[in-house]
């Protein structure tokens, strides 16, 4: 179960915030979605995304953690992906946590 509405942040980056919930710096309970850049369409693709950034975005002592993570909140549909439907992705350039959706800069995805 969700922590308190009050408490919950939303994630703007699937490797950075599965990275920062693995190594024990924010807890998935307290993270209500994450508002992903990535383009999965399929979600047979998720796997070719995970091996992407266990190559180059997690370390080895932290990849199985936040694989898991990431795969739990693929199960509870916590992931969102504005881009197939609004052509737009987070601005992530100021961090990858945000308590409000209205605090999110968003870029429009080039075609």
């Amino acid at each position: 179960m969700l922590a308190d509405w009050r408490l919950l942040v939303i994630g703007l980056s699937v490797h950075d915030c599965c990275r920062e919930m693995a190594l024990g710096r924010r807890n998935p309970e307290t993270v209500s979605k994450i508002i992903a850049c990535t383009g999965v369409k399929e979600p047979g693709e998720w796997d070719l995304a995970v091996r992407m950034y266990r190559d180059f975005f997690w370390d080895v002592q932290y990849a199985a953690r936040a694989e898991e993570i990431l795969r739990k909140f693929l199960r509870e549909n916590r992931i969102e992906q504005p881009r197939f439907t609004d052509g737009l992705i987070p601005d992530v350039r100021h961090g990858c946590w945000v308590e409000y959706e209205s605090e999110i800069s968003w870029k429009k995805v080039s075609r």
